[in-house]
């Protein structure tokens, strides 16, 4: 990425508006509290995390998966990767693929729910010339085509049991019979499948067979959702970015402090998937700005954040639920209580924040103290706004990230966190 200068701060930018910059690539050694956002980030030219398997991530779960690729890519076995939809099972499987000794072989992907129940023996076997209408050639399958590749079974929880015994028994023949042929041929090919199913339910069901079961099951990559790695969210952003910022024209730099309050919170159902989707959309809506700001986000997402508070859609839809951890000090209890209603009525006026300030009865210097989580501030008229003053003592807890690589980020504060 083309370094960018650091932009110059005025005095009258509040610290709540005061964006971050595009997070650099950390380095082993750099932790992510994913309670309060990155910090202290350091771009390392040697260490990207985009390195030969595509897998961007460097936590536990992330850095178990690698090895395991790793371990696994030159052996000539069957292989299961077992993860939630948008978890990166097909991109597990490429990499398998290609640290394989056949990487330079096909890599042909098959969605057994995406086609027809009636056209995937034909797609995965091939047929004979004049086996039914339209068939006016021989016609290999995907399984033949791949040759000495690799074939990608995805959602294999979704076969057929008929489709199912057939695929058994190529695993253990090793050969393949075109429709309406009598010949068998030898496949030299590797299989891999991923489900996002429970498969020891579907078996106990009925829905899935016992015998491929116990022939695939092992050995098994199962990929985390992105909700139990949260610490790589900043890493993915990054990478996301800089893939598609380029695509869309887009001039963001940066990311605005308050951005990292709900993507590092919201469950991500979709998993990464879901996160490259919420980015795209996101470039999108930004157009010319420069900064990557709440509102360019779904408002799905933006109710991610800790703290925001669900609308009631009972009876009475102008109450709302304030969620606090239990057994807090009520010093903590009443400022987390101001800042999560200050966020509410942000978010509900499209983040005007002269027009929350007045709606709240308290000046923007005031508000930009609650939404900062500040204690024992001294409310001042509405009257009288005006920014707080930046600088040390301010009590500013904007981190800042730079992303040039010729010199080393500012000292990030960590006093506090967004």
């Amino acid at each position: 990425m083309n370094s960018d200068k650091t932009p110059s701060r005025s005095s009258t930018e509040s610290p709540s508006d005061r964006p971050v910059e595009l997070l650099p690539f950390p380095g082993d050694g750099d932790r992510i509290d994913p309670g309060r956002g990155p910090r202290r980030l350091r771009l390392s030219s040697t260490q990207l995390v985009e390195n030969a398997l595509g897998i961007v991530g460097r936590s536990p779960a992330i850095r178990q998966v690698r090895r395991q690729i790793v371990r696994l890519a030159g052996l000539p076995v069957c292989v299961l990767i077992r993860g939630e939809t948008g978890t990166g099972k097909e991109l597990v499987a490429q990499s398998l693929h290609r640290l394989g000794p056949h990487a330079s072989a096909p890599f042909i992907a098959v969605n057994c729910a995406a086609i027809p129940e009636h056209l995937l023996e034909s797609e995965l076997f091939g047929y004979r010339r004049g086996t039914f209408t339209g068939a006016e050639r021989d016609t290999p399958g995907l399984i033949e085509r791949a040759g000495q590749g690799t074939v990608f079974f995805d959602e294999i929880g979704d076969m057929s049991p008929y489709h199912q015994a057939k695929i058994l028994r190529v695993l253990q023949e090793k050969r393949v019979r075109r429709i309406g042929d009598d010949i068998e041929r030898p496949i030299y090919c590797r299989f891999i499948f991923a489900t996002h199913a429970p498969l020891e339910r579907r078996v106990r069901e009925g829905r899935f067979r016992k015998d491929l079961y116990f022939r695939i099951r092992t050995p098994c990559i199962r990929l985390p959702a992105l909700r139990d790695r949260r610490e790589d969210i900043p890493l993915l952003v990054q990478f996301f970015l800089r893939k598609y910022r380029p695509l869309l024209a887009s001039r963001v730099r940066r990311v605005h402090p308050r951005v990292w309050d709900f993507l590092l919170h919201y469950p991500w159902p979709g998993n990464v998937r879901e996160l490259e989707s919420v980015l795209v959309t996101a470039l999108a809506e930004a157009r010319n700005d420069t900064v990557l700001r709440p509102e360019h986000f779904p408002p799905d997402v933006r109710s991610g954040a800790p703290g925001v508070i669900p609308v009631d859609e009972g009876d009475n839809p102008a109450t709302w639920t304030i969620q606090i951890p239990r057994f807090w000090p009520l010093v903590k209890a009443r400022a987390a209580f101001e800042q999560q209603y200050a966020q509410f009525v942000l978010q509900e006026v499209k983040f005007n924040k002269s027009r929350a300030a007045r709606i709240l009865g308290v000046c923007r210097e005031t508000l930009y103290h609650i939404l900062d989580g500040r204690r024992g501030t001294k409310f001042r008229k509405a009257s009288q706004t005006g920014p707080p003053p930046l600088g040390p003592g301010s009590g500013d807890r904007t981190e800042f990230l730079s992303v040039d690589p010729g010199s080393p980020p500012p000292e990030a504060r960590t006093d506090g966190g967004s």
